[in-house]
């Protein structure tokens, strides 16, 4: 727990000018707290007796405010006091409004640098992690963890450092006015050590489960809104209530038992001062009666002890937000520590523009345990249109899924231009490769923007260019703003084969030499699968192709046809020989038919 605590302090560090003005700031603070306690007995001995002896008595440290109340009557008394008590209440306000304003900035640029850093990590994190990985779960991690760990470390910490300098001072205080009474009023204070070291343990367990149990919640909401569609076609709206509702009792149970553990948590400490005053009181009563103590400096120590109850009161609070905090550093460590498994090799190469020569070689792969490529052997020459089919399952997508390096081979090589993809940088080897998939994602952005993500440095021509050659001009000119018109979240507002057209213009614009077609024709109309089949043939020109699809249409004008099953090569041929062979892929075009009949 100290060790991820202190690492959360680190990213306060940057701004280690502007916590230790602050922390200065709360210094000052903590003294104006010691001077009321200092000033209290005196002032009211003061103003009782009519004379100044115990004020001045009070200031024998500062010979200069002694000789100014050390001849005072009432009056010059009753008018010096209330300027004093402002003075000092300023000087606390100014110096609370300084460390106020001071940690609620840099609380706000730490959560800002968490997140930009939890943003940069997931970005890079390989494909892998995010498939075992629920979205919901993720997103709660930016939100709420990243919340609870900004009260942690600058609130918390913050209040923290002011409450201990506060507390410090007034022990101090406390064993000047009169040792042995301050000794004696001590003693309690390890007896609160066990139950605040059980409290928090017991909360911070309570609150990791309960940081859980949110991230489950919010990607089971995420889950069911992306699929409302499907949900309510099949009739699941009351079965995924009852599964939300499940998840929420187990929600409630969990915090209710943080609840209950932090509202037992202060009268316990309550308890625990009221006897410590009643030991106070007892013992001393007998040292005011034996002329040991005065009755002046007792109300000065009184008023210690009360001034010592908000800040140490507050610390036990405080404990809970550290540890909650702590609860949600470690799902955050827990991204930002996750290893980056894809990444260029040392020594890696630059690849500039390829000609497009692609094999695979020998390659295995493997999901844990589970085998899916199993020796594929494939060379596809530059500017050949290759279309791979199989089964479900058979290994198609992963195959090509490591082409770009979205996973690495377990055994075997993937070679572009004859240069194994382990062997160049990783970023140079992307931009030789466009795709376009079946999902196709588009952002909350312009569509020239969603164009232009293909090539970031696309000149407006180039981008309309994509635009015409994909068939979307037509669409996009009917859209409010034209190509400014800023799209849905994933293009809600347009149709599957509008959104198919924009996701071949973005890989137009990219003109890369080699183009990935995962099911890109698929679940498409009649009218849109010609709009976007005209697009297909305009992006495939002099690029070497690896497409999968299941439509003869499609498969037809492949310049090879290699079809897998259970992770290999079985057969591989053009469409006529093979339908003549009567193997797999005949067995396959026949169930294509008979489905495009029906």
């Amino acid at each position: 727990m100290v060790s991820i605590y202190l690492r959360l302090l680190g990213y306060v560090r940057p701004y280690a000018f502007g916590m230790a003005v602050a922390i200065l700031c709360m210094a000052v603070l903590s003294g104006t707290t010691m001077l009321y306690a200092f000033l209290s007995g005196p002032l009211l001995a003061a103003l009782i007796r009519g004379d100044a002896s115990a004020l001045k008595s009070a200031f024998s440290y500062f010979p200069s405010l002694q000789s100014l109340v050390g001849d005072a009557d009432r009056m010059t008394l009753l008018l010096w006091i209330p300027v004093m008590m402002l003075c000092v209440a300023v000087v606390k306000g100014f110096s609370y409004a300084g460390q106020f304003i001071l940690i609620r900035g840099i609380g706000q640029r730490v959560m800002s640098d968490i997140r930009q850093e939890l943003f940069n990590k997931m970005v890079v994190l390989p494909v892998s992690f995010h498939e075992t990985r629920q979205r919901g779960d993720l997103m709660a991690r930016f939100t709420s963890d990243v919340q609870q760990v900004e009260q942690s470390v600058t609130d918390a910490s913050a209040d923290a450092i002011r409450h201990a300098l506060q507390v410090v001072g007034l022990v101090i205080q406390s064993f000047f006015i009169d040792w042995q009474l301050a000794a004696v009023c001590f003693i309690s204070v390890p007896a609160t050590f066990y139950p605040v070291s059980r409290f928090g343990k017991f909360i911070k367990r309570v609150a990791s489960e309960g940081q859980k149990r949110v991230g489950t919640m919010t990607a089971l909401v995420q889950e069911t809104l992306h699929g409302v569609r499907v949900v309510q076609a099949f009739g699941g709206e009351d079965a995924a209530k009852k599964v939300y509702a499940d998840e929420a009792r187990r929600f409630v149970r969990t915090m209710d038992r943080s609840v209950i553990a932090r509202g037992l948590y202060s009268p316990t400490m309550e308890i625990l001062g009221v006897i410590g005053v009643i030991l106070l009181l007892r013992y001393a009563g007998g040292r005011i009666t034996d002329g040991i103590l005065s009755p002046e400096s007792f109300i000065s120590f009184l008023t210690c002890m009360f001034l010592l109850y908000s800040p140490i009161k507050a610390l036990g609070k405080l404990s809970n937000y550290v540890i909650t905090g702590v609860a949600s550093a470690e799902r955050l460590f827990e991204i930002l520590d996750a290893p980056v498994t894809i990444q260029d090799a040392p020594g890696a190469v630059p690849l500039t523009r390829v000609k497009g020569d692609v094999e695979f070689k020998a390659v295995r792969f493997a999901y844990a345990d589970r085998a899916v490529l199993q020796g594929i052997d494939l060379q596809v020459k530059a500017g050949e249109v290759v279309a791979l089919v199989g089964p479900s399952g058979a290994g198609k997508t992963t195959l090509l899924a490591l082409l770009p390096r979205f996973y690495d081979v377990t055994s075997g090589g993937v070679l572009i231009d004859g240069l194994d993809v382990k062997t160049v940088k990783t970023a140079d080897l992307r931009r030789q490769i466009a795709m376009v998939t079946q999902d196709t994602v588009l952002f909350h952005a312009s569509v020239s923007d969603n164009i232009r993500y293909g090539r970031a440095d696309a000149t407006d021509a180039e981008v309309a260019a994509a635009a015409q050659a994909a068939h979307a001009v037509e669409f996009i000119e009917k859209l409010p703003g034209g190509m400014a018109c800023v799209l849905g979240e994933n293009g809600v507002n347009l149709s599957g084969g509008q959104r198919q057209r924009l996701a071949i213009a973005r890989a137009m614009v990219r003109n890369a030499p080699i183009l990935i077609l995962d099911e890109a024709t698929s679940a498409l109309d009649a009218e849109s699968e010609f709009h976007v089949q005209a697009a297909m043939q305009n992006l495939m020109q002099g690029r070497t192709v690896l497409m999968i699809a299941h439509r003869l249409t499609t498969v037809k004008r492949a310049d090879r046809i290699v079809v897998i099953e259970d992770g290999h090569v079985v057969e591989m041929g053009q469409h006529e020989a093979l339908l003549a062979r009567g193997g797999v892929y005949a067995r396959l075009a026949a169930h294509g038919e008979r489905s495009a009949q029906a």
